[in-house]
């Protein structure tokens, strides 16, 4: 089935034809809305990973997107098997986490690697 001959349940509870271009668009307001630009690279890549069901709903289409633009740094190192072991990976974590928890002082705070 092509996505011509899709139907969709609009949040009003009427159908409607699938049309791939208004998510396309959707896509590419949201590269926008971070200052980027989606190219048909880009478009192609999302739009593969994103599967569209006869019956859905707007709602349940707008759930897959979100999913698909959700940024996972862990799950990305763990499918490209990327390992992070460095013994100073944690160097100068205080810089950031400059206030102690215990005495609530700032700057004196210090971090080290494993």
């Amino acid at each position: 089935m092509s996505s011509a001959e899709i139907t969709i349940i609009k949040r009003d509870g009427s159908r409607k034809a699938f049309s791939v271009e208004k998510i396309k668009n959707a896509i590419r307001k949201a590269f926008l809305s971070v200052g980027a630009f989606a190219t048909e690279e880009d478009l192609v890549n999302i739009l593969s990973h994103v599967r569209i069901t006869e019956g859905m709903s707007v709602e349940e289409i707008q759930e897959v997107l979100d999913r698909e633009f959700a940024y996972d740094e862990f799950r990305w190192q763990k499918e490209n098997n990327i390992v992070v072991d460095e013994p100073f990976r944690a160097d100068g974590l205080h810089t950031i986490l400059y206030k102690c928890p215990h005495c609530q002082k700032e700057g004196k705070m210090q971090s080290n690697g494993i």
